[in-house]
Formats: structure tokens, C-alpha cells, sequence
């Protein structure tokens, strides 16, 4: 059980008000897993018949994976659900996943406190953990690079495939963290001949 507990802390409501609900509903995830222990303990103890249910009880790992996957499948813009992912990767040692999926949320939220001490904190002991394997750490300019290089791939998808109005948003959102002010103008004036004829969603794209 103290797995599991461990789990459901690192999985607890994110402080940010406009992340939690979001975040409440994987939180049922973990919760299944926690009864799902119960039961399991209980099959071992005193149902051995059904000790072999146990084999088909997802780990953290699997629901790590599952998570990833669904949200690259699904191109989101959902900053809590990168949030979670970003923290079960920390807890599973997947560090360098773990800062790609941080950076995807610093796009998606780029004025948010909380996230940046969690994200300094992360950089940080990742960093320590590094140096201790004596394993390279990614410096200050090849976060920034990896941060580009997902910007351009979002940039080339939207501009090859189109995109909803929120993926657009977050383009424009990068560009402005990465410090591109060209390219930033230079998808603002393509956004503008996407949207011609639909003015609310261009303001709400370009925040006006």
C-alpha cells in the first residue's frame, strides 16, 4: 500500500486553480488503483484463488505510458494533464521525457508561479542525480533548443495539417517564450488569412 499512497500523493490536485479540474479527473485513476490494492491484499491474504487478478493490475509505469500516449494522440492543450504526466515521469526517473513534458506545460501556462518553482525544483535535481551517475546534464541552452524544436514541430504541423484555434494559440504562446518575435508575427499574419471571416476566434486566438 505505501506505493500506492506514494502515488497518490505525487498525483494530488495542482495548485493552480485553473489546472484542477482537469487534474480531479485522472485523480479517479489513482484512486481505482488505491482500492484496487486493497483488493488486491485481500486476494493474497485470504483468497488465494484469486491471486492471478493481481498480474492485471496496472502499474505506475503503464499508467505512465497510457497517459503519454493518449495525450500525443490526442495533441492536447491540456496543461494539467502534461502537469501529471511530467510529475509521474519524475517519479519514474523518466527525466528527460519529464523536462520535455514540463516545457509543453511552461508553453501552455507561461505566467504560472507555482510551476515555475515545481519545474526550477525538477531542473534541479535532476541535475544532482546527473552528476551523481556522472551522466550529462542538459544546460540552460539545450532546454531552450529542446523547447524550439518542439516549438517547430507544432509550427510545421499546424501549417502543413491546420490546427483548432487553441493549438494556435499555444504557437503563438511559445513563440512569445522562446523570444521569436519574427516568426511570432509571421504566424499572427497567417492565423489572420486562416480566420478572415471569423473574427471572434481570431481575438481570441491573438488575445484581443
Amino acid at each position: 500500500m505505501t506505493a500506492i499512497v506514494a502515488t497518490l500523493f505525487l498525483f494530488a490536485p495542482l495548485l493552480s486553480n485553473e489546472n484542477t479540474n482537469s487534474v480531479r479527473k485522472l485523480s479517479g485513476l489513482f484512486t481505482a488503483l488505491m482500492i484496487t490494492g486493497i483488493v488486491g491484499t485481500y486476494a493474497v491474504n485470504g483468497r488465494p484463488d484469486l491471486t492471478g487478478e493481481i498480474e492485471k493490475i496496472p502499474t505506475l509505469s503503464e499508467e505512465v505510458a497510457a497517459l503519454k500516449s493518449q495525450l500525443y494522440l490526442d495533441k492536447s492543450t491540456d496543461p494539467g494533464q502534461w502537469w501529471v504526466l511530467a510529475r509521474g515521469q519524475m517519479k519514474l526517473e523518466q527525466y528527460e521525457d519529464a523536462i520535455v513534458s514540463y516545457e509543453i506545460v511552461r508553453i501552455l501556462l507561461p505566467d504560472n508561479p507555482e510551476l515555475a518553482e515545481e519545474y526550477g525544483s525538477a531542473i534541479t535535481f535532476i541535475r544532482q542525480q546527473m552528476q551523481a551517475s556522472n551522466e550529462p546534464t542538459l544546460s540552460a541552452n539545450e532546454q531552450m533548443a529542446m523547447g524550439a524544436n518542439m516549438t517547430e514541430g507544432l509550427a510545421a504541423r499546424l501549417y502543413e495539417e491546420g490546427g483548432s484555434p487553441e493549438e494556435w494559440k499555444m504557437l503563438l504562446k511559445a513563440r512569445g517564450v522562446l523570444g521569436e518575435t519574427e516568426k511570432r508575427d509571421a504566424d499572427i499574419a497567417h492565423i489572420k488569412t486562416i480566420y478572415a471571416d471569423q473574427p471572434k476566434i481570431l481575438a481570441e486566438i491573438l488575445g484581443e
